[in-house]
């Protein structure tokens, strides 16, 4: 920070807020959870509301020369809003909690704060599973007991086991979203930003339909990699596979029309055309995703692949 300009550091700031933005993927919306109103009165909770989980450890940690501040970007969006730390990082209640509680029951909405510890996403070790704490996931559980319109936004590195979220209002991801996030997130909570994120993996049901669930090794000297070019997607396509979120997936606060499509193709080359229109009442970017398969294939190959 100290011998850089004023000017850059904010502009590189500007510039991850537009980043965490972008990134950020919206999962769930049931009947229009999200986006939340100015004046309505919601509760945030959790630990990693006052603490966000925006980086990795080890090797992937870094200094943020600027931060954003969450909670103020909160307030200042939902001025009703009531802010709780409630529950730690693993799930254990903080002093607050009881009074917590007596707010989201009478709340309009009530956000939860999920995410994996900060040792969980860092280099030189393998988890044995994909689940969130289990004290996280039965305060979600005890939450929603008290009132029905709960909904979750997630942080921390990699797919979550996220099928205890199967009855939330609102399912917001936010994976590491780097130092803009405490202004992002406000922004698109209030709408300034439709969330544009895609999923740039899959959610599955369960870690055992995952593709390396019977190759990998946790004896810590190996790792066998068993699956092919059946990585990711490509593998839950070819088996036919249930996933709780697909690749590619990505909510929005609005919704696109895709008209007059044409398709030029020439030998080992193609050319797409189509008119994208954006038919809703938010401003809102479209990530477009195009896939092909080769049919009658003589060698071994994935099927349907992503090309743009």
């Amino acid at each position: 920070k100290e011998g850089i300009p004023k000017d850059i550091l904010e502009e590189a700031h500007r510039k991850a807020v537009e980043i965490a933005s972008d990134s950020m993927v919206l999962l769930k919306n049931e009947g229009g959870f999200f986006p939340l109103k100015g004046d309505e009165e919601v509760v945030f909770a959790g630990h990693f509301l006052f603490e966000p989980q925006i980086q990795g450890a080890g090797s992937a940690y870094v200094k943020p020369a600027v931060l954003s501040d969450l909670t103020g970007g909160l307030q200042k969006a939902f001025p009703k809003a009531r802010l709780f730390k409630a529950f730690d990082k693993w799930g254990y209640k903080e002093r607050d909690f009881e009074k917590f509680c007596e707010a989201a029951r009478s709340a309009e909405k009530v956000i939860l704060f999920l995410g994996f510890l900060e040792h969980w996403d860092t280099e030189g070790y393998d988890r044995f599973d994909i689940d969130l704490a289990e004290g996280l996931r039965e305060i979600y559980r005890a939450v929603k007991s008290l009132n029905p319109n709960t909904a979750a936004v997630l942080c921390g590195g990699g797919v979550k086991n996220i099928a205890f979220l199967s009855d939330a209002g609102a399912i917001l991801e936010t994976f590491l979203a780097g130092e803009g996030y405490g202004e992002a997130l406000p922004l698109i909570l209030s709408g300034k930003i439709s969330p544009s994120g895609r999923l740039a993996e899959t959610i599955p049901c369960r870690l055992e339909d995952t593709p390396s669930y019977l190759s990998m090794s946790f004896d810590g000297k190996e790792v066998f990699y068993g699956e092919s070019i059946f990585v990711g997607y490509r593998y839950y396509n070819a088996k036919n596979i249930k996933t709780l979120y697909p690749f590619g997936f990505g909510l929005s606060y609005t919704h696109f029309e895709y008209s007059d499509l044409e398709l030029e193709a020439e030998g080992r080359k193609a050319v797409l055309e189509f008119s994208l229109e954006n038919a809703g009442a938010y401003d809102a970017k479209e990530t477009v995703l195009i896939f092909y398969e080769k049919k009658d294939s003589e060698i071994i190959r994935a099927g349907r692949q992503l090309c743009v």
